[in-house]
């Protein structure tokens, strides 16, 4: 399993005040006090590995921007509840413009944007099921799942306008 930490060091620095009713798979909860819980990492629970491996599926022709370019991964949640913990996987695609109006999207800016993304939108993740579904068992692995996917793209799409997040196959530029 790839733990996003391992290619980003902030991805741990967060710290909530929130009960810890759902934490990312793997992750070390450390209570510091009885209000500060120490936020674990997102892991990649399907071991697709970080979205670095870009495959382009509309070449960029022209001056302007345009093409795309996709990658495959996954997060896993660990949601904790005293009746019935579970493993929720997300299982997402990326898709980026090649060249957007502010120029190149490069390979690299485009993985590092994406942990980011998947890193914050998983913290405030973290944060609504604390607050809205403390016992973890209102939620389904499909609603977690596209509201996942739904803050990682709006996370995305502020260092890299046009991003999408969606099921595998189905972002489009």
């Amino acid at each position: 399993m790839i733990d996003t930490t391992e290619l980003d060091p902030r991805v741990t620095d967060g710290h909530t005040d929130l009960p810890p009713s759902v934490t990312a798979i793997g992750s070390n909860i450390g209570s510091e006090s009885n209000t500060e819980q120490e936020l674990g990492s997102i892991t990649d629970c399907l071991n697709r590995g970080p979205p670095d491996k870009w495959r382009i599926v509309l070449p960029h022709e022209g001056t302007e921007g345009g093409g795309w370019k996709v990658s495959n991964t996954s997060a896993g949640f660990l949601t904790r509840s005293p009746l019935l913990p579970r493993n929720v996987c997300c299982e997402f695609e990326i898709g980026v413009p090649i060249v957007n109006f502010r120029g190149p999207v490069s390979d690299r800016l485009a993985t590092t944007s994406s942990l980011d993304a998947i890193q914050t939108a998983g913290v405030k993740l973290q944060k609504l099921l604390r607050a809205l579904d403390p016992s973890g068992m209102l939620s389904s692995e499909n609603i977690i799942c596209a509201e996942f996917r739904r803050m990682v793209e709006k996370e995305l799409s502020k260092p890299i306008p046009g991003a999408r997040v969606g099921l595998i196959g189905q972002t489009k530029p």
